[in-house]
């Protein structure tokens, strides 16, 4: 019976933004990518009730009523202005059931195996039982002292789905939070189906997802860490956002400003992450003379992905949370580690242990000998993006553990196995760009 509320809940989530993406969802053309859209407005709508001190209950509530009318009505006028428009083609259909067995072990996973993880069970879910017996966000709790060690600035989008998935079952316990991940990762499935490249290569993309794993091995979309999911919705924003240099459309701008937006929900790292690739975006768009391009095909909704965060930020001030690793940096460790070469060897070998960013790297290497005929051809603008973001995403990596207050050895081994994977998933955007971009299929809004 959990399930059943979990999973109505999910659909309600995309019903949700079926209201607000766009004006035309609800004549029945629900466009390609159009559901992931929707669901990341959902989930954006329902949260800001929640940022905003409204009771998790009630964002529940919404969720579900609101979005199974919005699902309905979809339902009912794609039905009546077009039979036609409700098949999917047939290379759709197969791509949708690659990923959907894709997606069974992590599913399985999260619905099978309790919270196990330091991490995951102590930071993550640990604010999301407390936002679940506080019955919402506001409360005292998250500025005690003690309370420093579960990271309590970080964004809540995962501890949000934890409580409201509780809300859902009525209980807490070790298995059913865990069940909100399923709409993250319902959201990365969808997400990676939207992508113009072929399938074999989205397949081989989301078989990627499965080989990203933390430092004891354990599968990122399932054990209940959010740097899975950021390596995924990173990957996603950077192939969208090279895609739109390349060539420019509602469609590819909106799928990557939406994936910028969950990525930025998950954790501090991720807000760093998607407004680097934002700045980045905006300075190849202006250099490559695309600011019309991006101005005609921005519309006021695409603000909503990101009201979560910035409701946050308006909390944390209000409430008095602070940076407990900000608090604790000093200048006079960044500057003793910085010359120091025992520091690089020893982050460059963390770094890249992880066979996925090893591989990606060397084929990254590899793909830099098309640059000069993709220059010619302008299909480097969106290869630039991903490297640019894979440059600038490793110095954030070799600055935070510059300036950590933590020992040093101890803090490489235990969180950077898991932050690489967002670094393999920008050299992974830039294989797509460099290769399976030369065939793509350009679907524009």
């Amino acid at each position: 019976m959990p399930l059943a509320f979990v999973s109505l809940f999910a659909v309600g989530v995309f019903g949700l933004g079926a209201w607000v993406y766009p004006a035309r969802a609800l004549d029945g053309r629900l466009p390609v990518g159009g559901l992931f859209v929707s669901g990341v407005l959902g989930l954006a709508a329902c949260h800001s009730l929640v940022y905003a001190g409204a009771p998790t209950w009630t964002s529940v509530a919404v969720a579900i009523a609101g979005g199974g009318a919005g699902m309905a009505t979809l339902a009912w006028r794609a039905r009546a202005s077009s039979g036609a428009r409700l098949e999917a083609a047939p290379s759709s259909v197969l791509r949708a059931a690659g990923l959907a067995a894709v997606a069974l072990l992590p599913g399985v996973r999260l619905l099978t195996e309790p919270l196990g993880d330091y991490d995951a069970r102590s930071i993550w879910f640990f604010q999301g039982k407390i936002i679940f017996f506080e019955g919402g966000l506001l409360s005292n709790a998250w500025t005690k002292p003690e309370l420093a060690f579960a990271r309590t600035d970080y964004p809540k989008l995962i501890p949000l789905l934890a409580a409201q998935a509780g809300t859902l079952a009525g209980y807490w316990n070790d298995y059913w939070p865990k069940a909100g991940l399923l709409v993250l990762l319902a959201l990365l499935m969808i997400g990676l189906h939207s992508l113009p490249f072929r399938t074999p290569v989205v397949w081989a993309t989301a078989v990627l997802m499965l080989l990203l794993e933390d430092e004891a091995g354990g599968h990122l979309l399932s054990n209940g860490y959010a740097d899975g999911y950021l390596a995924g919705f990173l990957l996603l924003a950077t192939a969208q956002l090279g895609m739109f240099l390349i060539v420019p459309s509602r469609r590819s701008l909106w799928l990557g400003l939406a994936s910028l937006a969950l990525a930025a929900q998950l954790k501090n790292e991720g807000i760093v992450a998607a407004s680097m690739l934002l700045v980045l975006f905006g300075a190849a768009a202006l250099v490559r003379g695309q600011r019309r391009a991006v101005g005609v095909r921005l519309e006021w909704s695409m603000v909503i992905p990101f009201l979560p965060v910035f409701l946050w930020f308006v909390l944390r001030a209000r409430l008095g949370i602070g940076n407990e690793m900000a608090g604790h940096a000093t200048w006079a460790t960044v500057r003793g580690r910085l010359g120091d070469p025992s520091f690089w060897d020893l982050f460059a070998r963390h770094l890249l242990r992880e066979a996925p960013l090893a591989v990606a790297l060397l084929a990254s290497l590899a793909l830099a000998a098309f640059l000069p005929r993709d220059l010619r051809r302008g299909r480097a603008a969106g290869i630039g993006l991903a490297l640019a973001g894979f440059t600038g995403y490793a110095a954030l990596l070799a600055a935070a553990f510059l300036a950590t207050p933590f020992p040093l050895e101890w803090h490489l081994q235990r969180s950077l196995a898991r932050l690489s994977h967002s670094a393999t998933a920008l050299l992974w955007a830039a294989l797509l760009l460099g290769w399976a971009g030369r065939r793509h299929e350009e679907r524009v809004l």
